[in-house]
């Protein structure tokens, strides 16, 4: 009897796990999946925006701007012998 008890609890677990990897597709998961990659590819497109931005901007700041001025002016601004005597007056 305990033999034949132990055959069916085997029987039961092989035949359990046997169907364990068949895959299921139903609407409501396929509808979940199609928005989460939708959602992905819009949250990685605004990185790339995002990235681009922040490379413009760090090229921005750290760029050689010193061909762009001219002028008396722009050597002052660019330490080019500047003293407070060069200063125009602030009096009237």
């Amino acid at each position: 009897m305990s033999k034949r008890i132990f055959g069916l609890v085997a029987g039961l677990i092989w035949s359990s796990t046997a169907f364990a990897q068949v895959p299921v597709i139903d609407a409501a998961n396929l509808t979940q999946a199609q928005q989460t990659a939708a959602n992905t590819k819009q949250i990685l497109a605004t990185d790339q925006a995002i990235l681009s931005n922040v490379q413009k901007t760090l090229q921005a700041v750290t760029g050689n701007r010193s061909s762009l001025a001219q002028g008396s002016l722009a050597q002052m601004a660019l330490g080019g012998g500047f003293s407070m005597g060069q200063a125009p007056s602030l009096g009237s």
